[in-house]
């Protein structure tokens, strides 16, 4: 029964005597507005679904609901979550996984919750969901090992929050929304299980003005704090990253990290300096980096060209000691009409002394 909808598990008490009350016991409940036909039928189902379920059998719930139009909607669903939860409930709530799509949550009461009252959470997901928060997130387990933030849109007032993740046993995350709202690089993080990690950050429409005014150094710094808190990760893929070491001569004293397990980078729609400084930041210490792929990425110019010039002859003489030994396949993926696939050929071709068994390959793709 666990693996069928909620509604088809609920119909289950028709069936006979002894099925009447079964589905109050059932361990997975998936409730998805797409099967109801009118909005009040689900408000109703659920309502009376979740009040009727004995909450102690169950160890996984996901609900997905497409219209959070009013008030009273954005109330209803957040008392589904809380009884889900178990927030109610003196006893420890046993959910496993908790998958929540298209909601109105109040998040500071599910992060709390989840670090104080699932002991046993291992699995969270937050899909398209809005929620109003006045303070960091801290979203604190020692059991959970994959978290999913996928396109989920912060209210706030003039102050920017965001998510702090202390998660020990973390072994998959995926992060996917506005910058700023991602992480809070001012605080630590803790992720030293980490194995595979995707991060997504919004469409940056013009990158050429970027090296003229300080205040827009600050995504890049923040961009070099969050891989810092990757850096035991073993696959990792970067979605519209700016992928440079400096914006200007006054910018000094980057943070140099060392992905001592990385295997796979993948960076997807990437800009990246055209003078491949910060590219090199990202390969220098990944000795076990074993294939590199570029997915319809972008060489910006970031600078004059006379400090382009400059810049790159200051830095030669560093990459003496840059090999990546074990890199095996660069793949470079592009689309038809693109002018910056030479660019990154050449890079890699002029770094074939420290990228000795390194193949490059071309895949055009529609």
């Amino acid at each position: 029964m666990s693996r069928v909808k909620a509604l088809q598990v609920a119909q289950t008490c028709v069936l006979s005597t002894r099925w009447r009350h079964l589905w109050c016991a059932v361990s997975c409940l998936d409730v998805d507005e797409q099967e109801f036909g009118t909005h009040n039928n689900f408000e109703d189902f659920t309502t009376s679904l979740l009040g009727s379920h004995d909450i102690a059998f169950l160890d996984a719930f996901r609900l997905h609901a497409t219209n959070l139009g009013s008030y009273q909607r954005r109330h209803l669903t957040h008392r589904w979550v809380r009884r889900a939860m178990g927030l109610d409930d003196t006893r420890p709530c046993r959910l496993r996984r908790l998958h929540l799509s298209g909601l109105n949550l109040n998040m500071e009461d599910i992060a709390s919750h989840v670090s104080s009252r699932c002991p046993a959470l291992e699995d969270l997901e937050l899909e398209n969901c809005n929620y109003y928060i006045t303070c960091n997130i801290n979203i604190a387990s020692s059991s959970l090992k994959k978290l999913v933030v996928d396109s989920v849109s912060f209210g706030h007032d003039d102050n920017t929050f965001a998510l702090v993740i202390d998660t020990p046993a973390l072994v998959s995350l995926c992060l996917d929304g506005e910058f700023e709202h991602i992480v809070d690089y001012r605080e630590p993080h803790s992720m030293p299980s980490l194995v595979d990690a995707s991060i997504h950050l919004p469409v940056i429409e013009d990158m050429k003005p970027w090296y003229h005014y300080a205040e827009f150094l600050t995504p890049t710094m923040l961009e070099l704090n969050i891989i810092g808190a990757l850096s035991n990760v073993t696959s990792l893929q970067l979605s519209q990253f700016v992928v440079m070491l400096r914006l200007y001569p006054d910018c000094e004293d980057l943070p140099v990290y060392n992905f001592k397990n990385l295997r796979t980078l993948f960076l997807d729609e990437c800009h990246i300096s055209d003078d491949f400084l910060g590219l090199q930041q990202y390969l220098r210490n990944s000795h076990n980096l074993q294939k590199l792929t570029f997915c319809c990425c972008k060489v910006s110019n970031f600078g004059p060209r006379e400090e382009l010039i400059q810049r790159r002859h200051s830095y030669f003489e560093d990459l003496a000691d840059f090999k990546c030994e074990n890199l095996r396949l660069s793949e470079i993926i592009y689309q038809d009409g693109e002018d910056d696939v030479h660019l990154l050929v050449k890079f890699l071709e002029g770094m074939r002394k420290n990228l000795s068994n390194n193949k490059i390959e071309l895949t055009k793709v529609d």
